[in-house]
Protein backbone atom coordinates (compact mmCIF):
# COMPACT_ATOMS: atom_id res chain seq x y z
CA UNK A 1 0.00 0.00 0.00
CA UNK A 2 1.27 3.06 -0.42
CA UNK A 3 1.59 5.90 1.49
CA UNK A 4 -1.36 8.38 0.37
CA UNK A 5 -3.49 5.21 1.43
CA UNK A 6 -2.13 4.61 4.36
CA UNK A 7 -2.36 8.53 5.24
CA UNK A 8 -6.07 8.37 4.00
CA UNK A 9 -6.54 5.02 6.30
CA UNK A 10 -4.98 7.04 8.87
CA UNK A 11 -6.65 9.88 8.17
CA UNK A 12 -10.20 7.91 8.85
CA UNK A 13 -9.07 5.99 11.50
CA UNK A 14 -8.41 8.83 13.35
CA UNK A 15 -11.86 10.60 12.62
CA UNK A 16 -13.39 7.07 13.63
CA UNK A 17 -11.35 7.05 16.74
CA UNK A 18 -10.92 10.48 18.10
CA UNK A 19 -14.62 10.40 18.60
CA UNK A 20 -14.23 7.03 20.51
CA UNK A 21 -11.19 8.49 22.41
CA UNK A 22 -13.35 11.68 23.64
CA UNK A 23 -16.10 9.24 24.73
CA UNK A 24 -12.71 7.11 26.60
CA UNK A 25 -11.90 10.58 27.93
CA UNK A 26 -15.46 11.65 29.19
CA UNK A 27 -16.11 7.84 30.53
CA UNK A 28 -13.29 8.21 33.02
CA UNK A 29 -13.72 11.99 33.74
CA UNK A 30 -17.09 10.34 34.65
CA UNK A 31 -15.75 7.34 36.67
CA UNK A 32 -13.43 10.00 38.15
CA UNK A 33 -16.47 12.03 39.18
CA UNK A 34 -18.19 8.78 40.27
CA UNK A 35 -15.22 7.83 42.26
CA UNK A 36 -15.15 11.22 44.19
CA UNK A 37 -19.15 11.07 44.43
CA UNK A 38 -18.61 7.47 45.99
CA UNK A 39 -15.76 8.72 48.35
CA UNK A 40 -17.97 11.23 49.16
CA UNK A 41 -20.20 8.67 50.21
CA UNK A 42 -18.34 6.86 52.11
CA UNK A 43 -17.43 9.85 54.03
CA UNK A 44 -20.90 10.09 54.27
CA UNK A 45 -22.27 7.13 55.13
CA UNK A 46 -18.82 7.21 57.70
CA UNK A 47 -20.46 9.78 59.66
CA UNK A 48 -23.84 8.46 59.24
CA UNK A 49 -22.78 5.21 60.86
CA UNK A 50 -21.02 7.08 63.68
CA UNK A 51 -24.09 9.45 64.46
CA UNK A 52 -25.90 5.93 64.21
CA UNK A 53 -23.58 4.80 67.11
CA UNK A 54 -23.99 7.91 69.15
CA UNK A 55 -27.67 7.64 68.81
CA UNK A 56 -27.76 4.10 69.68
CA UNK A 57 -25.30 5.47 72.68
CA UNK A 58 -27.71 7.95 73.76
CA UNK A 59 -30.84 5.59 73.47
CA UNK A 60 -29.26 3.39 76.16
CA UNK A 61 -28.73 6.73 78.25
CA UNK A 62 -32.24 7.54 77.70
CA UNK A 63 -33.33 3.66 78.34
CA UNK A 64 -30.90 3.87 81.53
CA UNK A 65 -32.33 7.07 83.04
CA UNK A 66 -36.09 6.03 82.07
CA UNK A 67 -35.11 3.40 84.50
CA UNK A 68 -33.71 5.50 86.75
CA UNK A 69 -37.25 7.52 86.56
CA UNK A 70 -39.52 4.76 86.96
CA UNK A 71 -37.66 3.43 90.03
CA UNK A 72 -37.66 7.26 91.34
CA UNK A 73 -41.33 6.96 90.42
CA UNK A 74 -42.24 3.77 92.70
CA UNK A 75 -40.13 5.33 95.69
CA UNK A 76 -42.04 8.78 95.51
CA UNK A 77 -45.59 6.18 95.11
CA UNK A 78 -44.53 4.35 98.23
CA UNK A 79 -43.43 8.00 100.07
CA UNK A 80 -46.42 8.90 98.91
CA UNK A 81 -48.56 6.19 100.53
CA UNK A 82 -47.06 6.40 103.38
CA UNK A 83 -47.63 10.42 103.36
CA UNK A 84 -50.89 9.43 103.35
CA UNK A 85 -51.20 7.09 105.98
CA UNK A 86 -49.26 9.41 108.57
CA UNK A 87 -51.93 12.02 107.63
CA UNK A 88 -54.97 9.03 108.41
CA UNK A 89 -53.15 8.85 112.01
CA UNK A 90 -53.32 12.56 112.64
CA UNK A 91 -56.94 13.00 111.42
CA UNK A 92 -57.50 10.08 113.62
CA UNK A 93 -55.96 11.96 116.70
CA UNK A 94 -56.99 15.35 115.78
CA UNK A 95 -60.21 13.99 115.90
CA UNK A 96 -59.89 12.78 119.06
CA UNK A 97 -58.18 15.63 120.60
CA UNK A 98 -61.55 17.46 119.54
CA UNK A 99 -63.98 15.09 120.97
CA UNK A 100 -61.64 16.13 124.22
CA UNK A 101 -61.80 19.54 123.83
CA UNK A 102 -65.31 19.45 122.97
CA UNK A 103 -65.67 17.00 126.36
CA UNK A 104 -63.59 19.76 128.45
CA UNK A 105 -65.63 22.74 126.72
CA UNK A 106 -68.79 20.87 128.26
CA UNK A 107 -67.47 20.39 131.60
CA UNK A 108 -66.35 23.87 131.74
CA UNK A 109 -69.78 24.92 130.76
CA UNK A 110 -71.13 23.05 133.49
CA UNK A 111 -68.73 24.16 136.37
CA UNK A 112 -69.34 27.97 135.79
CA UNK A 113 -72.24 28.14 137.34
CA UNK A 114 -71.29 25.90 140.04
CA UNK A 115 -67.75 27.82 140.42
CA UNK A 116 -70.31 31.56 140.36
CA UNK A 117 -72.66 30.35 143.03
CA UNK A 118 -69.54 29.13 144.69
CA UNK A 119 -67.63 32.18 145.09
CA UNK A 120 -70.78 34.07 146.08
CA UNK A 121 -71.03 31.76 148.79
CA UNK A 122 -67.53 32.31 149.63
CA UNK A 123 -67.82 36.05 149.19
CA UNK A 124 -70.81 36.07 151.66
CA UNK A 125 -68.89 33.67 154.40
CA UNK A 126 -65.55 36.03 153.75
CA UNK A 127 -67.98 39.00 154.82
CA UNK A 128 -69.47 37.48 157.35
CA UNK A 129 -65.86 36.32 159.15
CA UNK A 130 -64.73 40.01 158.33
CA UNK A 131 -68.05 41.21 160.66
CA UNK A 132 -67.03 38.47 163.17
CA UNK A 133 -63.56 39.73 162.93
CA UNK A 134 -64.14 43.05 163.52
CA UNK A 135 -66.35 41.91 166.55
CA UNK A 136 -63.62 40.40 167.98
CA UNK A 137 -61.56 43.04 167.31
CA UNK A 138 -64.06 45.18 169.41
CA UNK A 139 -64.05 42.76 171.71
CA UNK A 140 -60.85 42.49 172.88
CA UNK A 141 -60.25 46.18 172.35
CA UNK A 142 -62.93 46.64 175.17
CA UNK A 143 -61.44 43.53 177.48
CA UNK A 144 -58.06 45.43 177.23
CA UNK A 145 -59.73 48.32 178.64
CA UNK A 146 -61.27 46.55 181.20
CA UNK A 147 -57.97 44.61 182.13
CA UNK A 148 -56.18 47.97 182.41
CA UNK A 149 -59.12 49.68 184.78
CA UNK A 150 -58.88 46.94 186.69
CA UNK A 151 -54.99 47.03 187.09
CA UNK A 152 -55.72 50.68 188.24
CA UNK A 153 -57.89 49.93 190.61
CA UNK A 154 -55.54 47.63 192.63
Amino acid sequence: MDKESLKAISEMLRKELDPIRNDIKELKEGQSRLERSQDQFSKRQDRFEESQEEFSKRQDRFEESQEEFRKDIKGLKEGQQSLEKGQEKLEKGQERLEKGQREIRQLVEELDPKNANRHRELQASINELRKNLTNVEIITSSNWNEIARLKKIR
